[in-house]
């Protein structure tokens, strides 16, 4: 192809070579230089022009598919695992939209919290040290829970974290329902055959773990607002509970007008910070939160 620089040339654009079999020659008057036309010349052109046309429209859709991070939409179901490195995946190329697919956790709702210096905004090179499941129960509904190990970067600083993620399937997707600190089935989360299998039941493992002193099991049955929600709250109500005596303990037919059951509970327990033996009865009112039967109030019999 010769392209004559001077754009008063009438051929100033031709398609051909010399060595084309049915080439015709020609002398440009205002650059000197010999060009040639051919049927030849201008097929081949067309041929390279979309060639060109087609690399580039390959190159921006491959840039494109990496960037709004298509492999991770197709492969987000597989499992868990592969659920947690697309997620990550995600973080690292701050496609916090793509990654926020994979959340259903109210404490990273919604999407601008989500990708705020709170929450995620700050990471970067995230990289995954060691994933394997943990077996307890999730209270919050999860059907699977993985420990992550990850390294990551936030404002610039290289820390090494461990959490629990908990994860289910919604709609056939696997989703993340809460990232929470590590969690031991022997002192603070419950192991599946631990779960209290009815309102009455749940009364009956709360006074046990108060006299064994597992104080942190006997907060995962509670929901009282009156107790304290956090632990350190709890701990302030019942830290000094010791020696409890269950003695009856029954499910009330009565209508509960803060939950779905009420327990009518008789025991004994002493309070080793003031070195008293006391004596309770109370109604418990309980509801069942993701299958796990909670204490929302107490109240005395009238």
């Amino acid at each position: 192809m010769h392209i004559c620089i001077r754009k008063s040339c009438i051929n100033r654009i031709s398609f051909g070579k010399e060595y084309d079999p049915e080439q015709v020659s020609f002398l440009c008057i205002k650059c000197k230089k010999t060009f040639y036309q051919s049927s030849t010349g201008k097929i081949r052109f067309q041929r390279i022009k979309r060639f060109v046309i087609i690399t580039v429209v390959f190159v921006i859709g491959l840039i494109i598919f990496y960037a709004i991070d298509i492999p991770s939409l197709f492969t987000s179901n597989k499992s868990p695992e592969k659920t947690m490195d697309n997620f990550f995946r995600a973080i690292n190329n701050q496609n916090y939209a793509v990654a926020y697919t994979y959340s259903e956790n109210d404490f990273w709702s919604p999407l601008s919290k989500f990708q705020s210096k709170d929450v995620w905004g700050t990471h970067s090179e995230i990289s995954i040290v060691q994933i394997s499941k943990k077996q307890y129960f999730s209270i919050y509904g999860a059907t699977d829970i993985l420990n992550v190990i990850y390294n990551t970067v936030i404002n610039g600083k290289r820390e090494s974290i461990e959490r629990d993620f908990h994860l289910k399937q919604i709609d056939g997707k696997w989703k993340i329902v809460r990232m929470v600190f590590p969690k031991n089935p022997e002192v603070d989360a419950f192991k599946m055959e631990e779960v209290p299998q009815n309102s009455e039941d749940a009364v009956k493992k709360f006074l046990k773990y108060l006299d064994k002193g597992k104080f942190k099991k006997a907060h995962l049955l509670s929901a009282n607002k009156d107790w304290g929600l956090e632990f350190e709250d709890f701990l302030k109500k019942w830290g000094c509970t010791a020696n409890v005596l269950e003695m009856t303990t029954k499910k009330n037919e009565s209508v509960s007008r803060y939950a779905t059951d009420i327990v009518s509970s008789g025991y004994y327990l002493t309070d080793s910070c003031k070195g008293t033996n006391v004596s309770y009865k109370y109604f418990f009112h309980l509801r069942n939160n993701n299958g796990l039967w909670q204490i929302v109030k107490v109240t005395e019999p009238q």
